[in-house]
């Protein structure tokens, strides 16, 4: 039985998907980043915030990485494949994030 993506997203969870909406804020403001930027003002927010919370997040993302791993053990094969969804969105935000903070990042050590 084929389920849609828009159902696949909404039974991912409120938490899930708020951690993810914070994910994807993160990744729409990542380039305006800059470490150079005097920390007062925007600055503070694109120059102190944006670098500082980019790594955090892609912890939690790693953690509920990990708890769907646990979870998928013994689940049924209709939750197992939901799982199976959700690691594989989880895991492409990881991969975004990653790819749009790591330039930030070197940029802030190498100026």
């Amino acid at each position: 039985m084929k389920v849609s993506v828009a159902r696949r997203i909404a039974d991912m969870g409120t938490l899930r998907l708020m951690l993810l909406a914070l994910a994807l804020l993160n990744l729409v403001l990542m380039p305006f980043a800059d470490a150079s930027l005097p920390p007062e003002g925007w600055g503070m927010l694109f120059g102190v915030v944006l670098p500082a919370v980019a790594p955090i997040v892609v912890m939690v993302l790693m953690q509920d990485v990990l708890m769907c791993l646990v979870l998928k053990n013994d689940a049924e094969p209709a939750r197992r494949s939901q799982l199976n969804f959700t690691l594989g969105v989880l895991l492409l935000f990881i991969v975004l994030l990653l790819s749009t903070w790591v330039p930030v990042f070197i940029r802030a050590t190498y100026f």
